[in-house]
């Protein structure tokens, strides 16, 4: 169960929630009082291959209640989930590194900085869960899994490239059906495997497309299709 969840209401009488659960915690949760603001990618990232976005909760804080189990050296060791209105919108790990606390008096504001995890790609290898070299032929769609597993995050991965090659039914999804061997992950020097922020830029670039976090799912699209059909379907 979560170490920490709260609920609140909004100006507008929408419902939102939170929680914050710690890896291998199964003791109670502790109902506490805070509010949530879930930030989106800059203008300037819409050329990225990779868009990450990111969510800051902001608690209550007082003497019984400082929050000082947080505080633990190294990353994702607290998993954090965010949900207006019923729907999920966000899902990552609290940031050891954003920690904020603003005191008054005997009562203070803690501010937590949550990531979707995209961001640790760039120091993770396209190794497997035993640490170990893939080999072999890999579809594009399945080295897209590899990638994201390593996140941490578990979410179903919608996607819609709008590209086919000559005999490719519209009816299947081009990255479940194009192949890449392993071995080009591994570096000239025979020995350095390239990081998973590297393989997702080399499968999606030269589809012009991009990956987000969006409600809850990876979702992997073209941006200038959305300008003109923001109503698409995807393969789940």
């Amino acid at each position: 169960g979560d170490l920490y969840s709260g609920d609140y209401t909004d100006l507008e009488n929408v419902d939102h929630s939170f929680g914050i659960k710690k890896k291998e915690y199964y003791g109670f949760s502790s109902v506490v009082s805070g509010a949530c603001s879930l930030r989106y990618a800059d203008s300037e990232d819409i050329d990225n291959s990779i868009i990450g976005n990111g969510l800051t909760i902001s608690l209550d804080a007082d003497t019984s209640l400082t929050y000082e189990d947080l505080y633990i050296d190294g990353e994702r060791n607290f998993l954090v989930s965010y949900t207006r209105d019923a729907q999920v919108l966000f899902n990552g790990w609290l940031t050891p590194e954003g920690f904020f606390e603003d005191f008054v008096s005997d009562k203070w504001v803690i501010t937590l900085d949550c990531t979707d995890g995209l961001g640790f790609l760039q120091d993770l290898s396209y190794v497997d869960s035993n640490g170990l070299f893939y080999t072999g032929k890999q579809s594009q769609l399945e080295i897209i899994v590899n990638c994201l597993n390593r996140t941490g995050i578990s979410q179903e991965i919608l996607t819609n490239v709008d590209i086919y090659y000559n005999g490719l039914s519209t009816t299947l999804d081009i990255l479940d059906n194009v192949y890449y061997n392993a071995d080009r992950f591994v570096k000239d020097d025979g020995d350095t495997i390239m990081s998973c922020e590297e393989v997702l830029n080399d499968i999606l670039e030269p589809y012009k497309a991009t990956i987000i976090s969006f409600n809850g799912q990876w979702i992997i699209f073209k941006l200038n299709q959305m300008f003109i059909d923001s109503d698409r379907d995807y393969f789940r």
